[in-house]
């Protein structure tokens, strides 16, 4: 079974006091249990939160932020091959151009 990781952010702090994190939050999670038995994903996900990091500053990349400390397990070994991170939308994931954020 593959483990999943659910990634939500917003960059703002007016986005962590309205309705961003719920929002993204409630579509990957409905993502997750509509695709779970389709994909062989374990149902034991974790979910990943960064509150006001910067996707344009790459402030969900230092290692105090969620995003980082998650690549921080992946780079170490601690997140298996095989698992999968789930995003609601590329932006998310980074604002850098397409080709950077893969790299």
């Amino acid at each position: 079974m593959k483990k999943c990781y659910l990634y939500i952010r917003v960059s703002s702090e007016q986005q962590v006091s309205g309705d961003g994190l719920n929002h993204q939050e409630s579509l990957l999670i409905k993502y997750f249990e509509d695709n779970a038995p389709v994909q062989d994903f374990d149902p034991d996900y974790e979910l990943i939160i960064d509150e006001g990091r910067s996707a344009f500053k790459a402030e969900h990349w230092h290692e105090s932020a969620g995003f980082g400390r998650f690549f921080k397990r992946v780079n170490g070994g601690d997140i298996a091959k095989g698992s999968v991170l789930i995003v609601e939308s590329l932006d998310r994931f980074s604002r850098e151009k397409p080709f950077k954020c893969v790299e």
